[in-house]
């Protein structure tokens, strides 16, 4: 469903471009959401959903719209390439490329390098864990200030988790699902210890360094027990990690229509949470 112009947020502008992606790959698009006000503005690396193979931008153009106002920062949406034409590790490779990009560009589009906050969600949720992950391991790499994991997949699939067990049937995404979108990510002979592929995996010293993070997860979801663990893991090594669980909701409710209300509580969250990582205590009104 296309939401109508009139009720979408006002900002300041709205602008695609291409930025530098890999050689075999080429560029990557981009949209730079702008909110209304003078700037500089801190910057949200947003990379949507979609099990790496489907949706874009253009999916989630309302949810950057909507986290751009309420935040009162810069979203700039990640046009990654997809599955098939691209699997692992290509998609981590041009997401963490978007992140040195922001940071060596941001004064170009009115943004503040020194105030850059990831987030996604679904497998987008997975890339960014994963940006923020590169970029701690990454001498001279940009400061991620905080991460927001939007009901992310963390894991490989696992039908023994107890989520698997009580939503892996007859909801938005189930353990087939999973699976399918696993083997068509990810080549043959992976690393099963691959903290790019699992963050979840990652050993402690590297979940001492992460960001902060604020993980929004749906109650009716089989991903929301790794996402609680990882939550616990980061708060384990002192990291400062908080958890929403959205009740009654399934896996993509910032999506539908249908979802609006929680949606939109659930991005008021969210959006306070990047005003506070960025030390920027006006809320803005929807």
């Amino acid at each position: 469903m296309t939401t109508p112009a009139s009720s979408l947020p006002a900002l300041q502008s709205v602008v695609d471009i291409e930025i530098p992606g890999l050689e075999s790959y080429g560029n990557i698009p981009v949209r730079i959401y702008t909110p209304q006000g003078d700037g500089p503005f801190g910057v949200t690396i947003y990379i949507h959903g979609g099990g790496w193979g489907a949706l874009s931008i253009d999916s989630h153009d309302r949810i950057c719209r909507s986290m751009t106002q309420r935040s009162g920062h810069i979203t700039v949406s990640v046009g990654y390439h997809l599955v098939p034409a691209a699997v692992y590790p290509t998609q981590t490779h041009e997401c963490y490329a978007a992140l040195e990009w922001v940071h060596a560009h941001a004064a170009t589009f009115n943004g503040d390098p020194t105030r850059i906050a990831i987030a996604g969600d679904s497998a987008g949720g997975n890339l960014a864990t994963v940006t923020a992950l590169r970029a701690i391991r990454t001498p001279g790499a940009p400061k991620i200030n905080l991460q927001v994991l939007i009901y992310p997949m963390l894991d490989y699939y696992n039908p023994e988790r107890d989520s698997y067990r009580r939503y892996g049937k007859g909801l938005a995404v189930t353990t087939e699902l999973s699976k399918k979108v696993y083997d068509g990510y990810l080549p043959n002979g992976f690393d099963a210890q691959d903290s790019y592929i699992f963050p979840l995996r990652m050993p402690k010293e590297d979940l001492a360094r992460m960001p902060p993070a604020l993980v929004v997860l749906a109650e009716q979801d089989i991903l929301v027990d790794e996402g609680t663990e990882y939550v616990q893991k980061l708060q384990e090594v002192g990291v400062s990690a908080e958890q929403v669980i959205v009740p009654e909701v399934q896996h993509s409710f910032l999506i539908p229509a249908e979802e609006e209300e929680k949606s939109q509580s659930a991005m008021k969250v969210i959006a306070t949470a990047i005003r506070n990582a960025h030390n920027t205590p006006k809320d803005v009104k929807a």
